[in-house]
């Protein structure tokens, strides 16, 4: 008598819909094998990503194409913000009082010069003021001139109530104190930084037969490691002694101790041992330094990064979003980001916006930056 096959209480409809239940396990372990396969190594499949994607995952997946860590705008922009009704695009927030810290850089033109103070134009219709060093006895109008087109750093800004005999309620007065040292402007160089063609702040520690020795104050380098040749003045030049005090033209550079210029590296020494161990630097006018442009390649293989960025650096950058007044971009090969205010593209308004003054309320920078890259140069730095 042949044996019958035993089944479990329930029969076979039962047994049926066990089989069913794990080949349905199966293929979910499959989808999750394949989707964690194609989430590792780059695959998408159309049909997964329709049911996995949601609505507010198409601004993630397009940030994460950017390399640079920063917020849009690269800081001080109000970001935009996207609702069922509306789309509002970034806001870039202007340089004002409040914002500025010890440490900023901002680019500025020396208005006026006695021996104890200099006056000096901020961007957004800031003024500040160079305080003389109190470890010199160099008088400040031996430092800078007016009409001087440079870098400053911020060194404190405070704001106190003051009275004065005709009025009788104290007003409120804004004091922002600047330098121009190089130990400050220079700060976080170090000589493996440095690059031919690369514009440095440098001080004149004296005045030779030949030159004149450059105190960078760069970490890695001696106070003596740095020369101006005067055949690498590009211009007429006036040597001023210690005691000479007579007007030079504005045009012409004046070359004493402790005046304070940007220079242009022209050399660096070698790496052989029979080579001059001189750092050679040549001094052009602001018009000739304005036109070279930082090579981003060269910039980042001398491990530069934010904080050696400084106003006045010409650069390529790429528009990444249009504010409501102004551009969100990207510069350096997309490391950094940084915003350009509506009140710097004046340059680029059209003309016929230009003579109607209600087209400029509109963002006419839409029209114009599209699909562009565009040449601009750094006006401040806060990091």
């Amino acid at each position: 008598m042949e044996e019958e096959n035993s089944f479990p209480r329930g029969g076979t409809e039962r047994v049926q819909k066990q089989v069913q239940e794990t080949k349905q396990k199966e293929t979910k372990k499959s989808r999750k094998r394949a989707n964690s396969k194609d989430f590792l190594f780059g695959k998408n499949d159309p049909s997964n990503s329709k049911k996995s994607r949601r609505p507010g995952d198409s601004s993630k997946s397009s940030s994460v194409a950017v390399s640079s860590a920063l917020p849009l705008g690269g800081g001080a922009v109000l970001q935009p913000t996207v609702s069922t009704s509306s789309k509002k695009p970034a806001f870039i927030e202007s340089i004002s009082f409040q914002k500025l810290a010890k440490g900023t850089k901002l680019l500025g033109i020396v208005r006026e010069v006695a021996e104890d103070y200099a006056v000096v134009s901020l961007p957004s219709m800031l003024t500040g003021f160079i305080r003389q060093d109190s470890k010199s006895e160099i008088p400040l109008d031996r430092v800078v001139s007016v009409g001087q087109f440079l870098p400053v750093v911020v060194v404190k800004a405070t704001s106190e109530s003051v009275k004065t005999k005709n009025d009788s309620k104290a007003q409120m007065k804004r004091r922002i104190e600047l330098s121009v040292s190089p130990s400050l402007l220079n700060s976080g160089l170090t000589a493996g930084m440095l690059h031919t063609g690369m514009s440095i702040r440098g001080k004149i520690r004296s005045v030779e037969d030949h030159g004149c020795i450059i105190d960078l104050n760069v970490g890695g380098l001696a106070g003596s490691s740095c020369f101006l040749k005067y055949e690498n003045v590009k211009g007429e030049y006036k040597i001023l002694s210690e005691e000479e005090e007579e007007e030079v033209d504005d045009a012409t550079f004046k070359l004493n101790k402790g005046r304070v210029y940007d220079f242009t590296v022209a050399s660096l020494p070698g790496k052989a041992k029979k080579e001059s161990t001189i750092i050679q630097v040549k001094l052009e006018s602001v018009k000739d330094r304005s036109k070279r442009s930082i090579n981003p390649v060269t910039h980042l293989a001398s491990k530069h990064n934010i904080r050696t960025l400084c106003p006045g650096m010409l650069l390529d950058v790429d528009v990444e979003h249009f504010a409501r007044n102004g551009l969100c971009v990207t510069l350096l090969g997309n490391v950094y980001r940084g915003a350009i205010d509506s009140a710097h593209l004046g340059g680029y308004l059209p003309e016929e916006d230009f003579k109607n003054k209600a087209a400029t309320s509109e963002m006419w920078w839409k029209n114009v930056f599209v699909g562009k890259n565009r040449r601009v140069s750094i006006s401040n730095m806060d990091v």
